[in-house]
């Protein structure tokens, strides 16, 4: 069980750094305010996700539902550099809570690091869309929902991930919310 926690974690941090199935199509300007830049150096303040993991052998299906709220940061920042490359730092923890086909929720706190890793960016509308050092394909992109001076909130909705961590019949809906300020 601890294994698959691990793994639940794991998909909350891929969903930055993996292809996706959703709508590049972006809503330019929402919530970001005029002449707000993205470059800078970003520390995390608040991080949460949520979604389902569907596993499936031998003819049986599992549905776990998860949620995942940030307890602890331990200087995690994220540097976006205007020559388009980012790289980030530091780990966090959180709070990751269960259930199991509708059984009873477990809870446990899980510690992930540097989960952003490097690469490149770029800004199309209100999308913030990644490309990991080593990697053929961009990263599922995140909307900009708040971009100023001091704050830039990110989401990603309905991320759409399969055979994750090489588990075959697996699929995972991740929606993930991450809240950054400036430095």
């Amino acid at each position: 069980m601890k294994k698959f926690m691990l793994l639940v974690v794991a998909v909350g941090a891929l969903t930055f750094t993996s292809c996706s199935n959703s709508d590049d199509s972006s809503d330019s300007g929402s919530g970001i305010e005029e002449g707000a830049n993205l470059t800078g150096t970003w520390k995390a303040t608040d991080i949460h996700y949520e979604g389902t993991s569907t596993y499936s052998a031998g003819g049986q299906s599992v549905s776990i539902d998860y949620t995942g709220q940030s307890v602890s940061f331990n200087d995690l920042k994220a540097i976006i550099n205007d020559d388009n490359t980012f790289e980030s730092s530091g780990s966090y923890t959180v709070e990751l809570t269960t259930e199991i086909s509708g059984q009873a929720a477990t809870s446990q706190e899980i510690t992930t690091e540097d989960f952003l890793g490097s690469g490149t960016w770029s800004q199309e509308g209100n999308m913030f869309i990644t490309q990991l050092d080593g990697q053929d394909e961009p990263s599922a992109p995140a909307t900009i929902e708040t971009l100023n001076d001091s704050t830039l909130k990110l989401t990603i909705d309905n991320y759409v991930a399969s055979d994750i961590g090489g588990i075959p019949g697996e699929d995972t809906n991740i929606t993930m919310e991450m809240t950054l300020t400036r430095e």
